[in-house]
Order: C-alpha cells, then sequence, then structure tokens
C-alpha cells in the first residue's frame, strides 16, 4: 500500500536548500522508523565524543576496536557522515527530480520507501539573443512573528525585513519533518527491523562520475509489495505555484523516469541501521 505527503512552500528551492531538507529528512526517518536508537545527532554526538576520547580524527574513515552497539553505531554514523558531507551536494548538482530511500537488504528486496519527488514551476524568457533561459520566481520576504515561516499553506504572508539564509533553511526543514512525522503518525504503528537505507537519486544524466554513487543505466526502482500496511510513503516538495498547477496527487508520474536525459544514481555505500543498545560507559574507555 502507499500513502502521499505534500509539502508546500512559498520560497524556491534551490539545490542548497534541497540537499540541507534531504539531509535533515535522512537523518529524521533513521529515527523515526527505528533505525538507530536516537536522534542522529545525538547519536553523532556520542561517535564524536567517543573519538576524541581516543584520539581519533573524526574525518578519518576507519573501523574502531569497540564492542556492542557503540561499533555498530560508529558503522552508521560513517557511512552517514559520507553521504552528508559532499556526496549529497554532488550529485544535487546534477538536476535532481527525485530521491528514493529505500530500507531493506538491498534495493532489489525493499521493505519500506520514501519517495521524495521536487516539484517547481520555471518560467522561460528569450534573452537578447533569442535564446530561452529558466528562471524561477524570487523568494519573498517573510514575517515569521510568533510562527513558524510555513506553518500553514494559506496563512497570508506580510512584507517584513528579509530572513537569513541559515533561518530559512531550518524553517523549512522543520515544515517538512513535522508534515512527515504527521503523516508516519496516521500510516505507521509499528517500528521497522534494524536494516540498511538505500538512498537512490535520479537526476540529469552526467558524462562523469559522481562521487560516492554508481549510475545505473537499466535500474528499475522496486517497491514493497506488503499489503499488509502502508510501505510506500510519497512525499511532493513543491512551491505554491507548482501545487496549484498540479493539484493531483498521483505522485508516481510526478517524475518522469523514461527521460532519456535522467539517470538514477545509487548510493555506493548505504547506510547501516541497528538495534543494539549502546552503553555509554564504553565510550569512556
Amino acid at each position: 500500500m502507499s500513502a502521499y505527503c505534500r509539502v508546500t512552500y512559498e520560497t524556491v528551492f534551490d539545490d542548497e536548500l534541497r540537499v540541507f531538507v534531504t539531509t535533515q529528512l535522512i537523518k529524521y526517518v533513521l529515527f523515526m522508523r527505528g533505525q538507530v536508537p536516537c536522534l542522529y545527532d545525538e547519536l553523532l554526538h556520542l561517535v564524536e565524543r567517543f573519538r576524541r576520547k581516543q584520539h581519533v580524527d573524526p574525518l578519518k574513515i576507519q573501523r574502531l576496536r569497540v564492542r556492542g552497539g557503540l561499533q555498530e553505531a560508529v558503522k552508521c554514523v560513517e557511512a552517514a557522515e559520507q553521504l552528508f558531507r559532499g556526496h549529497l551536494d554532488a550529485v544535487f548538482a546534477t538536476q535532481v527530480k527525485r530521491v528514493a530511500l529505500v530500507f531493506g537488504s538491498s534495493t532489489m528486496s525493499p521493505r519500506e520507501a520514501f519517495i521524495v519527488d521536487f516539484q517547481e514551476v520555471v518560467t522561460e524568457k528569450k534573452d537578447a539573443d533569442g535564446c530561452v533561459s529558466s528562471t524561477a520566481p524570487s523568494p519573498p520576504h517573510l514575517d515569521v512573528t510568533g510562527a513558524s515561516l510555513e506553518d500553514s499553506p494559506t496563512r497570508i504572508l506580510r512584507p517584513a525585513r528579509a530572513l537569513s539564509r541559515e533561518k530559512v533553511m531550518h524553517l523549512c526543514a522543520q515544515k517538512c519533518m513535522r508534515a512527515v512525522s504527521t503523516h508516519l503518525m496516521q500510516h505507521v504503528s509499528s517500528a521497522l527491523p534494524a536494516t540498511k537505507l538505500h538512498v537512490a537519486v535520479l537526476a540529469k544524466r552526467q558524462p562523469t562520475r559522481v562521487a560516492g554513487f554508481i549510475p545505473k543505466q537499466h535500474f528499475k526502482l522496486r517497491l514493497p509489495n506488503d499489503k499488509r500496511g502502508v510501505r510506500t510513503h510519497y512525499v511532493t516538495i513543491c512551491s505554491k505555484a507548482a501545487c496549484e498547477n498540479d493539484e493531483s496527487m498521483s505522485t508516481e508520474a510526478s517524475a518522469d523516469t523514461s527521460d532519456s536525459d535522467m539517470l538514477w544514481y545509487v548510493l555506493e555505500q548505504p547506510i547501516p541501521g541497528f538495534s543494539e543498545v549502546i552503553s555509554t560507559r564504553s565510550s569512556g574507555q
């Protein structure tokens, strides 16, 4: 079974904002689907504290001789940080249409999937030479006094001082997390057994390698077929104008996967989830 979640923004999503929201979404679903025992940032803090005590450079990717849940935490954080610290930026520089977050032992045997589509309205204009260029509308100045940036798609916005870039990014991520949280509360009743998180990105075909991702020429995105509950979650992130042009919730068709200019890129190293209890005492040994 499938379920749908649409998140509408006044703010125009550029590549940097898409990367940030996608990063926060991955962190969030890892926790919400029971793949890590605490919020990801708390897990990262624990691992970094352990590394400092062990006099290990946090940027080095190496296997640490630790026991139990902490060892699994290190493996999880290592894989995730490689994705967050560069791989996502690299792949999102390639004009991304869709991101698939697939839980399972492999992409061929999915247990649960989150399909994230990015919809944006662009307008075409011709320059003096007759060439066509695409532009997106400028983001508005937003007043968020006493409320979140995107509390309601129908909220009336009034002119105000411009928010900082960092503030806009965090508020946009918060709105997405709230929408996904509400969606999961409505459609999911149990945690997912510990497994791997695979990330597949449908993006414009590139002549050179995208760091951290493997191009899949004949990749077919397999979705869970378990009919006992919702196992596929479609999340559409769109501008208000894009949503007004497409009120249909048939999200499967929102990304043209047959476009010859588009190609699936699959994360080379999936993020391993774990369910072991983390011993905070062991981090000080």
